[in-house]
């Protein structure tokens, strides 16, 4: 019995160990809880068949990481994405959209992604949206909610706030799955809402408008300077231009022809020589001669 007893507390502090250095890799490089719990067990030089924590077990550790390393910035993030799932929920209204993943549960990053949960009565249907409203994106099969295979669409929308590209991955499901979707999870509370849920937990978290704590607003421009033109699809929504997740442009200034790039009050140094040489054409004055067969040892080189 104490045998068993002190396994079970190695197997426990082995998975706490997991949890807190899977929730670094979610937090950090936006890993999924599958693939940053098989890293973590993998840095901690654990063998491949050990016991891994489970998602409540890991979401405590993200909750815990995100209060200790993030809660100057992790809340503004968090508003920023439901904003744009809502924004999404709006548009996809006909195939009753619910918001599920990090972002419904409050501990999403500018790392996450959107998953976004349609219940519709073609599958098809929207799908044949996207295409209709100009939207890239790529399809995929993966495993729904229910343990069954269900189809993704997955794109990239851009995040005004953020000033980055957000992944947003669409999960088709048959509209009769929609009662069994509402049922609690092991913590008792909802995994998933819809577009008034949402609206209702923003607003309870104070959300609902202006700019969440930790975010930074851009500063006050000069009258007549706009920052950028807002990107349309084709039909009208906007930001659906699709691009790289990540993908930057970073503009340098250059120099005008002619331009003076000495700094004030600085002189350029003496290229090639050393504080107190002579000129170059006098150091040669005193090899040349030397080089020929001359005598160059009676006149001094450094005067």
């Amino acid at each position: 019995m104490a045998r068993k007893a002190h396994n079970r507390r190695a197997m426990e502090s082995a998975q706490h160990e997991i949890a807190a250095t899977a929730a670094r890799l979610v937090v950090e490089e936006g890993l999924e809880y599958g693939p940053a719990k098989r890293r973590a067990a993998k840095q901690l030089g654990l063998p491949a068949r050990a016991p891994l924590p489970d998602n409540d077990l890991l979401e405590a550790s993200v909750r815990e990481y995100l209060q200790l390393f993030c809660a100057d910035t992790q809340p503004g993030e968090l508003v920023a994405l439901r904003r744009l799932a809502a924004a999404w929920m709006e548009r996809l209204a006909e195939f009753r959209p619910h918001l599920c993943g990090a972002v419904w549960h409050g501990t999403a990053t500018r790392l996450s992604d959107i998953y976004l949960q349609l219940f519709c009565d073609d599958p098809k249907t929207a799908e044949i949206t996207l295409i209709d409203k100009g939207v890239d994106y790529e399809a995929r099969t993966v495993t729904g909610f229910n343990g069954e295979a269900v189809e993704a669409l997955s794109l990239s929308a851009r995040c005004a706030e953020l000033g980055e590209m957000i992944g947003v991955h669409l999960m088709i499901h048959d509209h009769d799955h929609v009662r069994g979707a509402l049922r609690p999870d092991s913590q008792g509370r909802r995994p998933r809402g819809n577009l008034d849920d949402l609206r209702a937990l923003m607003a309870a978290e104070g959300e609902g408008a202006g700019h969440g704590r930790g975010f930074r607003r851009h500063p006050p421009q000069a009258p007549g300077r706009r920052r950028g033109r807002r990107r349309r699809g084709r039909r009208g929504w906007p930001g659906l231009v699709a691009h790289p997740a990540g993908a930057r442009r970073r503009w340098r200034r250059r120099p005008a022809a002619g331009a003076d790039l000495r700094v004030p009050g600085r002189e350029p140094p003496a290229h090639g020589r050393l504080p107190g040489s002579p000129p170059a054409g006098e150091l040669l004055g005193h090899l040349v001669p030397a080089l020929r067969g001359g005598n160059a040892a009676s006149r001094p080189l450094f005067p």
